[in-house]
């Protein structure tokens, strides 16, 4: 109980600090103002956007890191991926561990528009990697939206598609099994637990972006990957805001 006590007081100090951010325009972790340079929507002053936990060099088709001079991993070596291109900027370390959490679960869905700014961002740097046709977030099951009210994935695909200047839909696939929750489950469990939970229902273009908010093993985006490709998709990149290292 006080372990819960504590992560929601480390919770709440992070909200008082985005108010302030927002009140004010001061960087949300040394407090000092946020020069001009940042994108209007930064919670972070330059210098302190300098120390946030950006990820390492990944494997191209999962979240596993990899020698800089690599493309992919041993794994996805000896057997391809359904994912051809993974981009993830941030590893699931604070602050993005509170902020994130906070996005999902406590409606500050204003930073929704930064993470998406950021993902954009390393979508443009990416200058050989050809744009998809379209943008699609990870669904949530019905009861799952009805319960949050409302997608973060979709919020933050819904940045990306402006800021790219690409089309969204949130209507191409749909989550059509409610499935338990992936935080528990080892990677086995999470494969088994995302099986035929999606359904595509139309014709995808050639080739898609998918958005997500947090990838851990890569299930989720993975079996998604999976029925589009079964659907006619020839080529499915995955964008997603931070990287959760499997436990």
């Amino acid at each position: 109980m006080m372990v819960k006590s504590q992560s929601v007081k480390r919770l709440r100090q992070q909200l008082v600090e985005w108010r302030t951010y927002l009140m004010g325009k001061q960087c949300a972790l040394c407090r000092l103002a946020i020069n001009n340079d940042m994108p209007p929507t930064s919670p972070v002053c330059s210098s302190c956007a300098n120390h946030l936990p950006y990820s390492p060099h990944l494997c191209q088709s999962c979240p596993t890191p990899i020698a800089e001079s690599q493309q992919f991993c041993g794994q996805c070596l000896r057997q391809p991926s359904v994912i051809d291109h993974l981009l993830i900027p941030f590893d699931y370390q604070p602050p993005l561990s509170h902020w994130i959490p906070a996005l999902k679960f406590h409606r500050q869905t204003y930073l929704s528009q930064w993470l998406a700014h950021v993902i954009a961002k390393a979508v443009e740097q990416k200058a050989s990697t050809e744009k998809p046709d379209l943008i699609i977030p990870v669904p949530l099951h019905p009861k799952r939206l009805r319960w949050r009210g409302f997608n973060q994935a979709q919020l933050i695909a819904q940045g990306v598609a402006k800021q790219l200047a690409l089309p969204l839909n949130t209507k191409l696939v749909k989550k059509i099994r409610a499935t338990a929750e992936q935080t528990s489950l080892n990677a086995n469990e999470r494969n088994q637990n995302m099986r035929n939970a999606f359904y595509v229902c139309a014709q995808p273009p050639a080739r898609i972006a998918i958005i997500d908010d947090v990838i851990t093993t890569g299930s989720t985006v993975r079996e998604l990957a999976k029925q589009l490709k079964k659907a006619g998709c020839k080529e499915v990149h995955v964008w997603a805001a931070a990287r959760s290292v499997a436990r």
